[in-house]
This record gives C-alpha cells, structure tokens and sequence, in this order.
C-alpha cells in the first residue's frame, strides 16, 4: 500500500503551513484522501492553500498530517525523483509512515502529527462547481511573499 504524491506539490503547500506553532496540528501538511480526489492543505493561521492534487492512491481513505520537518527533507531538486511514495510502515499501536525518494535512494521514516486540522472547508464560500477564486488584493500581497510557483496560483 502506498500513495504517489508530487514533489513539488508537497513542498509548494509546506510553504503555507506553520513552522513551530503551538498548535502542533498545524505544522505539516495535511493529505486529505479520499475515494475519488485527493488534496494538499496547510495554513499557518493565516494564510490557507488547498491543492487537488491526483496520484496513485492505495492507502486507506482519512486524513494524514505530514509534519513540516519530515517535508523539508525533500525539497525538489534537479537530481531527485519528482515523484514521493507515502507509506504505511508497522501495525497497531507502533504503526508509523515512510516517506520516500526512489532516485535520490532516501527515505525517512516518521509518525504523522496526531490532531485535529482546521475544518478548512468552512473557509471558502463558492459553490462546487467553481473553477477559480478572485482573491482580494490584501490576499495577493500576503501570497506575494510565498515562493510557489505561478503553475499552482491562477490570478
């Protein structure tokens, strides 16, 4: 069982997230999984990004939070994979996840950040069907000082 999750996807989202929050659910990322999508969401409190996000999916649909420092070791690079595996490792009580880079040859293992993230969902006020979102000018200034790249942000 495993889920295939971009590179640069996780780590563009990790860029909105919370480094050392003293709400610990809100550093990482979390991976919503459902049974038809999938999606990448962080906030710091403050600034929310939420991604749909594709890839072979084989884990049990939830959510997982994936801490901030567990992300950082895989900034995307020219040399490495563009592609992750997320896997469960272990059973019950002591189960725990590897993350894992097939051409760099690194893989870490971790627990994910136990916690309750944010209902997100609350936050956004279109209806389902919407394709973008106008974004106030306030917004566009905060996002201005994020480093994602202009694929993940349509204006």
């Amino acid at each position: 069982m495993s889920y295939e999750i971009s590179k640069r996807d996780l780590y563009a989202m990790s860029m909105m997230a919370a480094k050392q929050d003293l709400r610990y659910y809100l550093n990482g990322v979390l991976l919503e999984v459902g049974k038809t999508e999938s999606r990448l969401i962080a906030t710091n409190g403050h600034l929310l990004g939420v991604l749909n996000i594709g890839g072979k999916n084989d884990i049990k649909p939830g959510q997982y939070i994936i801490p901030i420092d567990v992300i950082e070791m895989f900034k995307p690079t020219k040399n490495g994979s563009p592609t992750l595996f997320l896997e469960p490792v272990g059973i019950g009580a002591n189960k725990a996840w590897s993350l894992y880079d097939p051409l760099a040859k690194v893989t870490k293992e971790f627990h994910m950040v136990e916690g309750n993230f944010p209902d997100y969902v609350k936050v956004f006020s279109f209806p389902q069907t919407a394709q973008k979102v106008d974004l106030k000018k306030s917004a566009i200034k905060e996002l201005m000082h994020v480093d994602v790249s202009a694929d993940y942000l349509a204006l």
